[in-house]
């Protein structure tokens, strides 16, 4: 919680930085400008007191504005510290910047024109006060040769109405313009971005910690500011009648009803050994023909059960897994050092504020990188009521230790050197592990939710482009056959399907991978293309659309387009 305070301490200070040096630097420009702009010669006769009544009126407004703001965010937020300020500083600032404009004339007069400075009687100008002109190419002693007279723009001395005007213009413009942000504020998103996604305590965040098996209760009260309390304490804690919630500061109601999961984690982390193990569940057959059951080959499991847990159905995601993790290790104690294994894996990388939701009994598909399709990614601040509702299937709690399993389908034509065998086309269904996220050494455990770069994605899947017509000993990808159920698939003499009378080409095209929906007991798919299912179009995966990954294959089509 410190660290998040930090946190929000240096987002606040770089916007009240922002919003304060922002109206300064303006300030600081437009006094500029009008220091070069009024402090040049005029080109014929001097600006009238209009002109120079809104050119400083408008200073003033800038500098009223940019005080104002300032003493805003500062919080200075009384009725003087909102005025004087902006008062003295456009008062100051005209008064300096008329000096700077007498001088700036002044040395332009003597240096590059070669004149001098004289005075000029009101009289001589048509109705103007006294002021100073540039006299140059004046004869000395001849009045008949007076030379030429070049006035300024402004003389630099504000009449007493013209500091009335200033004045009046910064107070209103301070007070009136104070609150206006340049830009909204980001600390509120920032900061709930921040806690949704946050670990928990665990055990800490328990009032009363938590009982001797690590089970806890949690208050079900509905809070005034629209949620459910769920604060914690140890769940053989009696509660006296009347006794009240620290967190809800009501009567407090327990929260009879508990989510029960059955926890599994991987058994490896290797990825060479995992993406092994599915090249050997690969499964293949004829392009054309329906998919065959899966082969496991290889027999392993891939998913280790550490046992069983329940929690109220009101904490979140984070409390749940704040609570599990710690205990992980004693869990499994005693039943084997393959499960120990495992446990450690899962108390070493597995993320603190994300995990997968499994429905189903799936005891059976163990072996399976994906054992079902409906898997829910639950996260951060969501409560587990929320994510499972009243489930009445079993329910699966899948640790996410940073590793997807992505199911892709693609067709290939594969030749032979001996030439005694016949070229075979055939489509492939197979799984690739994927890193979504890897364990930070120099951060906090676990704080991590599954992401990852588009360009990483594609890289991992890439797949070899096709050769010349004619090698042979080589396998070429092909685009996804999907099977068209019903249908007698009819074959030439190379073996190739042969669909409505005509031999299924053999193009040179590019390849892409696209993310399908796959229906009738996975035989059948729909390969709409539609913007976001290609996946040369992510540029970064969220959680949200890794979660769709999940669930759906890649499937290898012809495209035009190069990723």
């Amino acid at each position: 919680m410190s660290e998040l305070l930090n946190q929000v301490g240096r987002w606040s200070a770089t916007e009240g930085g922002f919003e304060v040096g922002t109206p300064l630097s303006i300030m600081t420009v437009s006094w500029y400008v009008f220091y070069r702009s009024l402090g040049s010669a005029a080109d014929g006769r001097p600006l009238s007191t209009i002109e120079i009544a809104v050119a400083l009126g408008a200073a003033a407004a800038i500098t009223g504005w940019a005080v104002g703001r300032g003493t805003f965010v500062l919080g200075k937020r009384g009725k003087k510290s909102m005025v004087l300020p902006a008062l003295i500083s456009a008062l100051v600032l005209t008064w300096a910047v008329g000096n700077a404009v007498g001088n700036r004339f002044e040395n332009w007069c003597v240096d590059e024109v070669g004149g001098q400075m004289v005075p000029v009687k009101a009289f001589e100008l048509a109705a103007g006060p006294d002021r100073v002109a540039c006299q140059s190419l004046a004869v000395p002693g001849n009045a008949y040769l007076p030379g030429t007279l070049i006035y300024a723009a402004w003389s630099g001395k504000p009449s007493l109405p013209m500091w009335l005007w200033i004045g009046v213009v910064a107070v209103l413009s301070g007070v009136g313009l104070r609150d206006l942000r340049l830009r909204a504020t980001r600390v509120p998103r920032r900061l709930w971005d921040q806690l949704r996604l946050s670990p928990a305590k665990g055990d800490a965040s328990s009032v009363g910690g938590a009982a001797e098996d690590g089970s806890v209760q949690a208050c079900g009260n509905a809070t005034l500011w629209g949620e459910i309390c769920g604060q914690l304490y140890p769940a053989d804690k009696e509660f006296l009648d009347g006794e009240w919630c620290l967190r809800c500061q009501q009567g407090y109601s327990r929260a009879d009803r508990e989510v029960t999961f059955r926890v599994v984690t991987l058994f490896t982390a290797d990825l060479d050994v995992l993406n092994g193990l599915e090249r050997m569940d690969t499964v293949a057959w004829d392009r054309g023909d329906p998919m065959p059951p899966d082969a496991r080959v290889s027999g392993v499991e891939r998913w280790v059960e550490l046992g069983d847990v329940s929690f109220p159905d009101v904490i979140t995601v984070s409390q749940a897994l704040a609570l599990l993790l710690p205990r992980v290790q004693t869990m499994v104690a005693g039943q084997g050092e393959h499960v120990e294994l495992a446990a450690k894996l899962a108390d070493e990388r597995a993320s603190r504020v994300s995990a997968w939701i499994w429905f189903g009994n799936l005891r059976h598909r163990l072996t399976y990188a994906r054992p079902t399709s409906r898997a829910l990614l639950a996260a951060g601040s969501r409560r587990l009521r929320d994510l499972v509702g009243p489930a009445s299937e079993d329910l699966v709690l899948q640790l996410d230790v940073g590793l997807l399993p992505v199911e892709m389908r693609m067709g290939y034509h594969r030749s032979f050197l001996d030439g005694v065998r016949l070229d075979v086309w055939q489509n492939s269904k197979t799984d690739y592990w994927v890193p979504v996220a890897q364990p930070d050494p120099g951060g906090d455990k676990g704080n991590w939710v599954p992401r990852i770069e588009g360009a990483a994605l594609r890289a991992w899947l890439s797949i070899e482009r096709r050769s010349a017509e004619g090698v042979k000993g080589v396998s070429n990808p092909l685009p996804y056959l999907p099977f068209e159920g019903g249908r007698d698939v009819k074959r030439d003499e190379d073996g190739r399907p042969v669909l409505d009378g005509v031999p299924e080409p053999n193009p040179q095209g590019m390849l892409d991978l696209i993310r399908v929906d796959v229906r009738d007991d996975l035989t059948e798919l729909d390969v709409r293309r539609s913007p976001g299912d290609s996946i040369a179009e992510w540029d970064w995966l969220e959680w949200q659309q890794i979660e769709l990954l999940r669930r759906n294959p890649l499937v290898l089509i012809e495209s035009e387009e190069r990723w």
